[in-house]
């Protein structure tokens, strides 16, 4: 039995309580709660689009979510999270996902997988690893509100 599943609203506590383990300490050092992570991630599973795989062994360590939409005569993703509990991190379980997600994704005729991720962290060189790469054709561009 594969230890990767397809993420259902049952699982959305467990994923909360990994989120902020994962986020709140290094390299992230955010400052997360259970009610906040919940409440991000129950919008995340209530988009239009969603999936999401975890990952047990016994406990839930990992997860990757995001969402996919129309896209001129095919598909695109958003890769809105992915984590892996610290203890279990370098140890092949976030490209386990990856490569789970890039099957699922194909078989919704999904071209492109999209996500924003903060630049010179071990998130960045984890998906370099994976096969992403910086796009030369989109910028991304923020602007802060009060």
């Amino acid at each position: 039995m594969s230890p990767i599943f397809a993420i259902q609203e049952h699982h959305l506590t467990a994923c909360s309580q990994l989120s902020v383990t994962v986020f709140n300490c290094e390299p992230w050092n955010e400052a997360w709660t259970l009610e906040t992570a919940q409440t991000r991630l129950s919008h995340i599973f209530n988009s239009p689009g969603f999936v999401g795989l975890g990952y047990q062994n016994p406990d839930l360590i990992g997860l990757v979510l995001g969402n996919w939409e129309p896209w001129e005569e095919h598909r695109i993703f958003f890769l809105r999270e992915i984590c892996i509990h610290p203890e279990y991190q370098h140890r092949g379980i976030g490209s386990q996902l990856i490569n789970q997600l890039n099957d699922d994704l194909s078989h919704l005729n999904v071209r492109r997988i999209y996500l924003i991720t903060q630049s010179q962290t071990p998130a960045e060189a984890f998906y370099l690893r994976n096969e992403f790469s910086h796009s030369a054709k989109m910028l991304l561009m923020t602007k802060t509100l009060c």
